[in-house]
């Protein structure tokens, strides 16, 4: 009887994406589960696992089987009016984890067309789909208000697990300090990171006191204590938090002028390296900017060709390629081309974090 296997499915599955239990998602997948979804004409079972399984690739970093399988639950799903809607909220996600703004809106709009009134529950993978949108647009003002009222949303509605992954997706646009909820009796609000904190208590799973503490540190915490945050991201495979905590570190580090820079770099450059492409506002906002001439002289000199040879491949002057290597070294914050590869790839924004 697989529609009442499915029932029980969806709930393990909803249980799973919340506490952000990706080998969990990936049994599910692999199990007998699998098999009866694929049977017969039972099409909501196999939209469903392709979404999930679209979901955990995401949170991984892995951007292309993210796309790929969504657009694979969107095709299965395109005759249901029960998941069709959700189906595009994910591929929404997926274009968006990659910077891909027009696609991320065309999901956004059919996700909206196709979503069925009836099925109100889904609302919260919708609204933060939308958020994320707004996000890769460049509208990270908007898409900050925009989760804002989904949290008092949520909390109205008494969606707990949902308002963490909400909370949080603020702490990610540099928001955890973005008041929420109602007016206390003192006159002021919780800020994100207090409600996460909160919620943290209430909410079963690992994940929210980890995102709870990366809240915490975001908004006051020193660059070890992001890098540490990391180092849990990690160890739940949640590869696109590691690097974005690993990031924000590295930033820091920068800006200090620290020496521990050039590990935190090496770190960030081996968390992106096993990633696909992925372009987030926390990803890009203290990462170094560079011209389109800096990027070829800087991927030849990582690369060990002599100024000489770059000059002569380029067509400038050795002096004018000393000069961009001096810009460039500033930019990242290195001393010479023994950093140069790992700082390079340690850009976010580009495939294995290297520039094309």
């Amino acid at each position: 009887m697989p529609y009442l296997q499915l029932a029980l499915e969806l709930a393990r599955g909803t249980r799973l994406a919340l506490a952000g239990d990706l080998a969990g998602i990936d049994a599910i997948v692999a199990d007998e589960f699998a098999d009866l979804a694929g049977a017969g004409d039972f099409r909501l079972g196999t939209g469903y696992l392709a979404i999930l399984q679209a979901y955990a690739a995401r949170l991984r970093g892995q951007s292309d089987a993210a796309l790929r399988t969504s657009l694979e639950a969107c095709a299965v799903l395109a005759t249901s009016r029960v998941y069709a809607g959700l189906a595009q909220a994910e591929r929404a996600q997926a274009a968006a984890l990659r910077g891909d703004a027009a696609q991320a809106a065309e999901a956004m709009a059919e996700a909206d067309r196709t979503h069925a009134p009836g099925m109100v529950v889904l609302y919260p993978w919708l609204e933060q789909a939308r958020g994320a949108v707004l996000a890769a647009s460049g509208d990270v003002p908007g898409a900050a208000k925009h989760l804002v009222q989904l949290a008092d949303r949520l909390r109205t509605d008494g969606f707990a697990g949902h308002e963490v992954h909400v909370l949080y997706e603020l702490v990610r646009l540099d928001r955890a300090t973005a008041p929420v909820g109602p007016t206390c009796s003192d006159g002021s609000r919780r800020t994100a990171a207090q409600r996460l904190a909160e919620l943290s208590e209430r909410v079963d799973g690992l994940l929210p006191p980890l995102l709870a503490r990366h809240a915490r540190v975001a908004a006051a915490g020193s660059a070890d204590d992001l890098l540490a945050v990391a180092d849990d991201f990690e160890a739940l495979d949640l590869a696109v938090y590691a690097a974005e905590a690993t990031a924000a570190a590295l930033d820091r580090l920068r800006r200090q002028r620290s020496p521990a820079a050039g590990a935190a770099r090496e770190r960030l450059a081996a968390l992106l390296g096993r990633c696909d492409l992925i372009r987030t506002p926390a990803l890009q906002a203290g990462a170094p900017a560079l011209s389109e001439r800096e990027w070829q002289v800087a991927r030849l000199a990582a690369d060990g060709v002599t100024s000489r040879v770059i000059a002569e491949r380029l067509y400038l002057s050795a002096r004018t390629v000393e000069n961009h290597l001096q810009r460039i070294y500033s930019k990242l914050g290195v001393t010479g081309r023994a950093e140069l590869r790992a700082a390079l790839r340690a850009i976010p924004g580009h495939e294995g974090g290297l520039a094309e």
